[in-house]
């Protein structure tokens, strides 16, 4: 597909149900940096950097994490905290001013 705007217009909650991966999860980081709250494995937040915590939404069983999901739907607060969180989380790991400080650091002036 070539632009997912159409569908993530159309959305309210990203879910990555992942138990096994490697590498970057990159369509959760396009989602949360759109604005849509992303429920996802320990896994996946583990494998982007981000802490557990009570605003990211996880699961550690299947009715855990089913819960989450509800929660990040239904619940307006719970939705609120978990966008901006995410966003705020987006723009200090993968920001385009973070890249470039990465680059500098690696490569110098």
């Amino acid at each position: 597909m070539e632009d997912v705007r159409p569908w993530y217009e159309n959305c309210r909650v990203f879910i990555a149900p992942t138990r096994f991966a490697a590498g970057l999860p990159l369509k959760v980081c396009d989602a949360a940096a759109v604005g849509i709250p992303v429920v996802g494995t320990d896994l996946i937040f583990t494998e982007l950097g981000w802490q557990r915590s009570p605003v990211l939404r996880s699961g550690t069983s299947a009715a855990d994490f089913a819960r989450s999901c509800v929660d990040a739907y239904d619940n307006e607060a719970v939705w609120r905290d978990l966008r901006a969180t995410q966003l705020d989380l987006v723009n200090k790991c993968f920001s385009r001013s973070v890249f470039d400080a990465q680059l500098q650091r690696i490569f110098g002036a």
